[in-house]
């Protein structure tokens, strides 16, 4: 069935718009298959079909015409385990990387954000980031607790920011921990999830002047963070 078919399809018993502002793209919901068409759909496909271990995803029906159709997930009432989305990461770090970019491309990134969005302290943050370094890992590029569903079969993820950029899992545990502590609050799995990965905080830093581009209401927290580094 094409995605028109399904838009007006009759039999359909649910239809959900679950679009996003931020990335743009249209995300429809027709009982359990959603469709989801938009500039980075194309990337997010190549990086659905380079996952290796298909269990952490959503099952992908097809891609054609910039519209991606894939399962819809249903989520199961219980609370986040720490240790299960470890074991999802510690998985997929030692995949093959995607594309060929090094840590100077994310450092050039992070400029660029300070510049659209100036915070106190920039450049201080960019000081300490010049003297850091990441190896290049497969990636997420967006592991924000919003992209992490949980299922009856585990948790799964979706909705991956993947296109000509660095990627690393550090950054994915950077941008988990600060979604865990400052989109949820939820300060012990924070607590947990750190302990167990010993993150540099700095990473936590330019992974919130990433969101705080988008989301103004972020650039204290992205202060706070940058004075304690």
């Amino acid at each position: 069935m094409k995605y028109s078919d399904l838009a007006h399809s009759t039999t359909s018993l649910v239809f959900e718009d679950l679009s996003a502002k931020f990335t743009g793209n249209t995300v429809q919901r027709f009982d359990d298959i959603v469709i989801k068409q938009g500039n980075t759909v194309g990337s997010e496909y190549q990086w659905y079909k380079a996952y290796q271990d298909k269990s952490d995803i959503p099952m992908i029906y097809s891609y054609s015409e910039g519209a991606l159709k894939m399962e819809y997930l249903k989520t199961y009432p219980e609370h986040f385990v720490i240790d299960e989305i470890i074991s999802i990461v510690e998985k997929y770090k030692d995949y093959p990387v995607m594309g060929n970019h090094g840590f100077d491309e994310y450092k050039q990134r992070i400029a660029e954000h300070l510049q659209k969005n100036p915070i106190n302290n920039g450049d201080k943050l960019l000081f300490k980031l010049n003297q850091a370094h990441l190896w290049p890992t497969f990636s997420h590029g967006d592991l924000s607790i919003r992209n992490i569903i949980k299922t009856k079969d585990g948790l799964k993820l979706i909705d991956p920011l993947y296109g000509n950029r660095f990627g690393s899992y550090i950054l994915d545990y950077a941008k988990l921990l600060f979604t865990l502590k400052f989109f949820d609050g939820n300060y012990s799995a924070y607590s947990e999830l750190m302990s167990l990965t010993q993150v540099p905080e700095i990473y936590i830093a330019t992974e919130c002047v990433r969101v705080a581009t988008y989301n103004k209401r972020f650039n204290f927290i992205a202060e706070n963070l940058i004075a304690e580094l």
